[in-house]
């Protein structure tokens, strides 16, 4: 895998914007209707903005499958990120920015308050690549490196095909979380403990 840079944006939301086309959490921010295309790309590109400055987006070698973790620390606050802010207040208005910000709130309080963690917030891979094993590709490193250091992992899904192959990875649902609104969903907040070395 790479590390994506700013040169990458246009393929990283071109993946994203595919690969959450039907995902019951995007849908929730932008429903079904003519805007939804730009809402999901305000979405990422607001996600990878917040991601970059600190190294955490990473794609497969081929840029078909992308992967946006984020940690514990605080966000970065830059030219980019202030103006991303604006972009997103703009297009999905004060009021679902204020629901979007009480779910996160409510999701938030389920991690750690003082210890370090990794947390999988964004992995999608493009329709044609779909099935080849690179969503794993991206996870596997950091995984090991979560094991490694001793620091647990956190991730949350609204697709529940999706909690199978989170299972697999050694992630277990911990908690479910009912959203109201237009889509309501079920938001499956997960984790993984770090795994010891085999003696």
């Amino acid at each position: 895998m790479i590390k994506a840079t700013r040169k990458d944006k246009k393929r990283v939301l071109e993946i994203l914007t595919e690969a959450f086309w039907d995902d019951p959490h995007i849908l929730w921010f932008t429903g079904q209707g003519s805007n939804k295309k730009k809402g999901i790309e305000t979405m990422m590109s607001h996600a990878f903005e917040m991601a970059i400055t600190r190294g955490e987006v990473y794609l497969s070698n081929d840029k078909d499958a992308i992967a946006i973790w984020r940690n514990s620390s605080k966000t970065v606050v830059n030219i980019n990120t202030f103006w991303e802010n604006l972009k997103f207040l703009y297009h999905f208005g004060f009021k679902k920015v204020k629901a979007i910000a009480a779910l996160e709130r409510s999701v938030k309080q389920w991690y750690p308050k003082n210890t370090p963690f990794y947390y999988l917030y964004i992995i999608g891979t493009s329709k044609k690549s779909r099935g080849k094993g690179l969503s794993s590709l991206l996870m596997n490193p950091i995984l090991k490196e979560a094991d490694d250091q001793d620091i647990p992992v956190y991730l949350e899904t609204a697709n529940s095909q999706n909690l199978a192959i989170y299972n697999k990875k050694g992630f277990d649902n911990y908690k479910e979380i009912s959203v109201s609104g237009d889509n309501p969903i079920t938001l499956y907040l997960m984790k993984r403990e770090p795994k010891l070395p085999k003696t």
